[in-house]
């Protein structure tokens, strides 16, 4: 039997928490019957405290990753006004932040349908609350068509299972180069 394939599921924009109970139990089922949801209740529980979370500015909306055997990480999305950018953007977010210890760094560029796209990842070594903790932080970005105007547009993630990492680019340079994406970025920025 071969894994499940990953899921990218769109987190309503400013959708009131009450609400929130009620969104997942609609989208729970088909996430079930994907086979990429092994534990119900922790993905039910992980997808409840993203929409707790909201999207952090200046991202216009956030969607959550499912991927095989572990824990949802949760992707903000950017849109710049114009293009020009996206070659900087993944760096930029992910870079050293004061404290951190640096254990591992990539940076790729790939094309996918014919978008170049450029990535850039950190595994991170930072001690707090007297432990040291291992931790991810990733970004892709690109310059696509976004309602009819060439666009900058950035996917940025941080997790703590960093076995992610390998795995979590490619379903998200497909939801990059795909159709859903800047339908959610309208659908965010309209909110």
């Amino acid at each position: 039997m071969s894994e499940p394939t990953p899921v990218v599921v769109p987190l309503p924009p400013n959708m009131p928490q009450e609400q929130a109970p009620a969104w997942l139990n609609d989208v729970l089922p088909d996430l079930m019957r994907t086979g990429i949801v092994t534990d119900p209740e922790a993905t039910a529980a992980a997808l409840l405290e993203m929409t707790a979370f909201g999207i952090p500015e200046p991202a216009v909306a956030c969607c959550a990753l499912l991927l095989p055997d572990t824990t949802p990480l949760l992707v903000a999305v950017f849109a710049s006004p114009g293009a020009g950018e996206a070659a900087t953007l993944p760096s930029l977010l992910v870079d050293d932040t004061p404290g951190d210890n640096v254990i591992k760094r990539a940076d790729e560029t790939v094309d996918a349908l014919g978008i170049r796209v450029f990535q850039a990842s950190r595994v991170v070594s930072s001690f707090e609350d007297g432990e040291n903790r291992l931790f991810l932080r990733g970004a892709l970005a690109g310059t696509r068509p976004v309602n009819g105007v060439e666009r900058d547009v950035c996917l940025y993630f941080t997790g703590t299972d960093i076995g992610d990492l390998p795995t979590a680019f490619w379903p998200l340079t497909s939801f990059l180069v795909g159709d859903l994406l800047p339908q959610l970025i309208q659908l965010g920025e309209n909110a």
